[in-house]
């Protein structure tokens, strides 16, 4: 797919990753990597991004989450470390499934269900608004911006939700682990 025209758009992961307008787009974590290292920036638009258990466990959550995504296999393993398991991972990433361990699974699970035992979080979920939808605009160069889910507050006040995983929820953890993620 190819967008040429600034718009609000529904991508999968995997279109809106690799980017769709023909000229090349930035978003936020590519504008952190510029500036961070041009050949880096330069080296993941030429190769893509990689596939990471950390990002497969956030991209799990999501789905999981907000009810759209790429579904998820569950693989029935205790570690990565055998030829069985990279065999598994790359049939369920060639079917377009985000694999797990069954341990992640199940992290990922409990996750989900705590934000969504939150009240302001269960709230803020129960908004009727789009999920995942991808931003396109021309702002002296194409950009691009994916919103987990937007809606409106009681009394019409606009709001976006941005869903996170971290490592460490604390606050402190938190602000810490922030700092260092992608904002695709």
């Amino acid at each position: 797919m190819e967008i040429t025209e600034p718009g609000i758009y529904d991508l999968d992961d995997a279109v809106y990753l690799a980017d769709p307008v023909p000229e090349g787009s930035l978003s936020a974590s590519g504008a952190k990597l510029l500036v961070e290292c041009p050949a880096k920036f330069q080296h993941r638009r030429e190769a893509g991004e990689q596939n990471t258990d950390y990002f497969d466990f956030g991209r799990a959550a999501h789905t999981m989450l907000l009810g759209k995504g790429a579904d998820i296999a569950v693989l029935e393993f205790d570690n990565r470390r055998s030829k069985a398991y990279a065999e598994a991972e790359d049939e369920a990433r060639a079917a377009g499934l985000t694999p797990l361990l069954r341990s992640a699974y199940d992290q990922a699970v409990a996750l989900v269900n705590a934000v969504r035992d939150h009240p302001a979080a269960k709230a803020l979920l129960d908004l009727d608004g789009p999920t995942e939808q991808a931003f396109i605009w021309h702002d002296l160069c194409w950009r691009r911006a994916k919103l987990d889910k937007r809606g409106e507050l009681p009394g019409g006040r606009p709001v976006i939700i941005d869903f996170k995983t971290a490592a460490d929820a604390s606050p402190d953890g938190f602000m810490k682990s922030s700092a260092s993620i992608s904002f695709e």
